[in-house]
């Protein structure tokens, strides 16, 4: 009985301990909500309870561990719950915490959010040549007043959504400063549907004529400057991001899982350059007999400098399926951004 009465003691003796100890250590900050505002200014709330904070600092970083900030400022007064962080870039991801120095000098860190800061983004449509209707998503910041150099992306065959307007390669630019639009071709998304899609690998003057309504419709757009173009694609998409290298005013391509077929369609004296190809080591499809990786070699082949070949090591995804790869969109936007300037 007794030995029964003595652990009974002990666990109240434990238990009352444990509830002083949360009692006497009460600091504690919680960053409770971030809100993009416009394309330069996000607002931060938060809740900040203790009684002996001596600094507080709001910081921000685009990177998810904090390696490198952005800005860091410290809070005058630590009673505020609110903070508008203004000079940020548009379309850019940027991660917050708020940190807390005690008067013992140890620290308190808040969990970590994340925002975009916004960006424009029009659903577009244009005609064609033979009177057929190509849409498009369009993205650019408006923040910057000057012309700007734009970017059209292409995609595969058969795909209801272009696969580069969910990818990172789309947005990094944006936050550059371009102007990106990503079409559907013909008989997809939301572009005028055809009988048979099939046409377009016979009929690749059909896909000219895509690209080349498109061209126009940046040029007279008044965010581009229509003497700075690139073009990236990614299989069927591909074949056209090459085949516009032909036109003056594109200054650098991108060709994801392209082919050799119908890049020169739209200039038989098309002389390749400042085209950046990217393919997946394992990419074949034996039922067309095509090996991609053969295709990207031989087309880097047949270009001149500048210019770039990157294996993505044991893939065998196709077209913007390699697109998952956060690697990968940097060399993309890099690539670009490197030789448009």
């Amino acid at each position: 009985m007794l030995r029964h009465y003595l652990l009974v003691l002990i666990l109240l003796v434990s238990i009352c301990a444990c509830d002083k100890s949360e009692e006497t250590d009460i600091s504690n900050i919680q960053l409770l909500e971030i809100t993009a505002i416009s394309e330069t200014e996000v607002l931060l709330k938060w809740s900040a309870s203790s009684a002996d904070f001596t600094q507080l600092f709001a910081e921000v970083s685009t990177l998810s561990g904090f390696n490198e900030l952005e800005k860091q400022i410290e809070i005058d007064d630590i009673s505020n719950t609110t903070m508008l962080f203004s000079d940020l870039s548009g379309a850019t991801k940027y991660y917050f915490r708020l940190r807390g120095i005690r008067s013992d000098a140890s620290e308190v860190i808040s969990d970590v959010k994340s925002v975009r800061t916004i960006y424009t983004l029009d659903a577009v449509s244009f005609q064609t040549s033979d009177g057929l209707s190509i849409a498009g998503s369009l993205s650019y910041l408006s923040s910057i007043e000057s012309k700007k150099p734009a970017v059209i992306f292409m995609h595969e065959m058969g795909a209801f959504v272009n696969g580069w307007k969910a990818s990172e390669v789309v947005l990094k630019l944006v936050a550059k400063g371009y102007v990106c639009l990503v079409i559907d071709f013909r008989g997809h998304g939301n572009s005028t549907p055809i009988d048979d899609i099939g046409i377009l690998f016979t009929n690749k003057e059909l896909l000219v004529l895509d690209l080349e309504a498109a061209l126009g419709f940046l040029k007279a757009h008044p965010q581009v400057d229509p003497q700075r173009f690139a073009l990236a694609g990614a299989s069927l998409g591909a074949i056209m991001a090459v085949a516009g290298n032909a036109y003056e005013e594109v200054k650098v391509s991108v060709a994801v899982s392209g082919v050799r077929d119908g890049i020169f369609q739209i200039s038989a004296n098309n002389k390749l350059r400042a085209v950046l190809y990217v393919v997946g080591e394992l990419d074949v499809h034996p039922q067309q007999n095509v090996n991609f990786l053969e295709e990207a070699q031989a087309m880097y082949e047949m270009s001149s400098q500048p210019k770039k070949l990157v294996v993505v090591p044991g893939a065998s995804a196709h077209g913007t399926s390699l697109l998952s790869s956060e690697s990968l969109n940097t060399e993309i936007v890099d690539w670009i951004d490197t030789e448009m300037n």
